[in-house]
């Protein structure tokens, strides 16, 4: 046969699990410790939006910190125009320690704004979803008492998926990052992807 340039091909049958995108999955979790007051899902498999509210707890130490900024904020106030200039900025670094605390603790600016203007501290704080997608796992209940740090959903995005496929060492020559495979799945007889 003559000499030429073709495309070489070769074909390897094999099995693989769909498994999520590793690259879109989060966690929400809470920045406080506290009760599960209200759960707004019951089961996993439920899709969400980011920014949907999870649930909402019950933290003693958050309502202590929203007294904190509200009695420093009554006492910015409460100095006016007052001409003790250093009195007025310690009052105001005051403020602004405790609305920091506030921010750690996972509230928005909105969120502390509310409560300055309203200048009544909130029982709950909601949990929202930090990406879109679907709750894949829960690891809380209502009535619940967690801890800070505490993972209690984990979201993905299952707009796509990954297939960890098993190959034999002698086949690694023929893969490649990038290349265009065909994946049929049981559940789905007929169908290629």
């Amino acid at each position: 046969e003559e000499v030429t340039f073709r495309q070489l091909e070769r074909e390897i049958r094999t099995v693989g699990a769909l498994e999520y995108n590793e690259t879109t999955l989060a966690y929400a979790s809470t920045r406080i410790s506290g009760w599960i007051e209200h759960l707004m899902l019951d089961f996993t498999g439920v899709r969400v939006r980011e920014g949907d509210e999870l649930l909402t707890i019950y933290s003693p130490e958050l309502v202590a910190a929203q007294e904190e900024y509200l009695a420093a904020a009554r006492g910015v106030e409460a100095l006016g125009s007052t001409h003790l200039v250093a009195l007025k900025q310690t009052a105001e670094r005051t403020v602004q320690a405790a609305r920091q605390k506030l921010e750690l603790f996972g509230l928005t600016a909105g969120q502390i704004d509310t409560l300055r203007k309203d200048g009544v501290a909130k029982t709950e704080l909601p949990l929202y979803a930090p990406v879109g997608g679907t709750v894949i796992h829960m690891n809380v209940a209502k009535g619940q008492h967690v801890m800070r740090g505490a993972n209690l959903f984990r979201i993905a995005d299952l707009s796509t998926l990954w297939i960890k496929a098993d190959v034999y060492e002698y086949e690694l020559p023929w893969l490649y990052m990038g290349q265009t495979v065909d994946i049929s799945v049981e559940s789905m007889p007929g169908q290629s992807f």
